[in-house]
């Protein structure tokens, strides 16, 4: 079988800058034992205005200026190739390049500048990390890099989070850095509390310039349980940072701070109206941060779910004591590993009052002292589903009784507090019945969390 060596593109412009830019390229290149394809574009923007007779000669210094260049970049031990490209703009023929030529890396220079000024972020640089299928490396202090490669220390990694695919193959990617030269990794999100509140569940108002305890110990569990699934149990720093103005400044503030020599951010693919109407954090984060940017693009298996990690640690079940809502509970007990949390709950009405018993004269009301009886037994009823063996696994289990007249309401409010990764849910049958009592309180409890959701069904007669 013929092994296919591995390819990063460098493009240069033959200034400093980019020289810097492609020393790092040419080093990764060699610790990879890949091939380094070293790009210049020879005519970006019409520069070549003479006759087609004497393009040969604007072309032969140029020629042997990308020559010299590679041959200063062979001297340190790798294989460089001479790509010579021609089009109107620079990055559209680096784009152009990069589908008949997969790459694993884009490196590109932050700082450089062609006849026309084009190779500044904001133009080239930029577009390549926003349009390129593979990651790009936009470099700005190649030193931190270069003494990373050569295992002379640590790299200082910044990864921006926002919970979405994206930030996925972010992190994905720097699971693969780590695995490359020991890293130093922290974990930022930057949450705007009034939209968090929904966690809280309805009706709850937050501050608008900093997160409740609630908030701010969900959002540290959803970032400790990203930095699980794709880097390992690893150590890492994770920051949460409240801010109701623009996101990527705060995460460049962060990344400064925290000492960051590398900031590695996802890249959201938009088109149209929605690139006009959204502001692009990796594009902010490109043009204001004072350090080296990486930023991932989606392939498309991690948008499909293909190659993601599924982690099963936290499973709400609910059951209303029928038989398929406490089978719900055995199967919520089997999908978890050793050392998970189980939260078992049931929904029931809270006490009426006299005022709630005026407004709905068919409900039956209950007085405090049966409601409290009620609820003892649905705390025994639930404390005798906890699976035999639980403790032997190390499972943790937690009970608890809802009181809400709408179970698909509650429900979905303790997920959302609770944060499971897997919510079990009995259903009531087959057929179009079944349907509609399960539409009640199953399926909006589906159409209205984003959680996977086992639902299961009556056993056969």
């Amino acid at each position: 079988m013929k092994t296919i060596t591995p390819l990063i593109v460098c493009g240069t412009d033959f200034s400093d800058n980019s020289s810097r830019a492609s020393d790092v390229a040419a080093a990764i290149a060699t610790r990879l034992g890949a091939t380094l394809a070293l790009v210049h574009v020879a005519d970006e923007a019409d520069v070549h205005t003479g006759t087609p007779a004497e393009y040969p000669l604007f072309i032969r210094p140029i020629k042997a200026r990308l020559k010299r260049e590679a041959q200063r970049l062979r001297k340190a031990g790798g294989t460089v190739e001479e790509v010579m490209l021609h089009g109107e703009w620079a990055e559209q023929a680096i784009m152009g390049y990069l589908e008949t030529h997969p790459a694993e890396l884009v490196v590109v220079s932050a700082v450089s500048k062609t006849a026309f000024e084009r190779w500044t972020v904001g133009s080239v640089s930029e577009r390549i990390a926003e349009r390129s299928p593979v990651p790009t490396l936009v470099v700005r202090s190649p030193e931190a890099l270069l003494e990373w490669v050569q295992q002379k220390r640590p790299l200082n990694v910044f990864v921006t989070v926002d919970f979405s695919t994206s930030s996925d193959a972010a992190l994905a990617w720097v699971a693969q850095l780590r695995r490359f030269g020991d890293c130093a990794v922290t974990l930022a999100h930057v949450n705007w509390p009034a939209e968090d509140a929904r966690w809280l569940g309805p009706g709850k108002t937050v501050p608008l310039t900093r997160n409740t305890p609630a908030i701010r110990r969900r959002l540290l569990r959803e970032m400790q349980k990203k930095a699980r699934t794709w880097l390992g149990d690893t150590e890492v720093k994770v920051h949460v940072e409240p801010n109701w103005g623009r996101p990527d400044a705060a995460l460049v503030v962060a990344a400064t701070d925290a000492g960051a020599d590398l900031v590695v951010t996802g890249v959201h693919f938009r088109h149209g109206i929605e690139k006009l109407s959204r502001r692009s954090v990796s594009r902010g984060i490109l043009r204001h941060s004072l350090m080296n940017v990486a930023c991932v693009p989606t392939s498309p298996a991690l948008a499909h779910g293909i190659g993601r990690p599924v982690e099963i640690r936290r499973v709400l079940a609910a059951t209303d004591f029928s038989t398929t809502g406490d089978q719900a509970v055995a199967w919520a007990f089997a999908a978890l590993p050793a050392g998970g949390t189980l939260r078992l709950i049931h929904v029931l009405s809270p006490v009426d009052t006299y005022a709630a018993a005026v407004a709905r004269p068919g409900l039956k009301r209950v007085n405090a002292a049966d409601h409290r009886r009620q609820v003892g037994d649905a705390r025994r009823k639930l404390a005798a589903l906890t699976p035999p063996g639980s403790a032997d696994r190390g499972v943790q289990t937690e009970i608890d009784i809802l009181l809400d007249r709408d179970p698909a309401r509650a429900i979905g409010g303790d997920a959302r507090r609770f944060g499971p990764d897997l919510l079990c849910l009995g259903s009531r049958g087959h057929g179009r019945l079944a349907d509609v009592l399960l539409g009640s309180v199953a399926n909006r409890v589906m159409a209205e969390s984003n959680l996977p959701v086992l639902l299961v069904r009556p056993s056969p007669a």
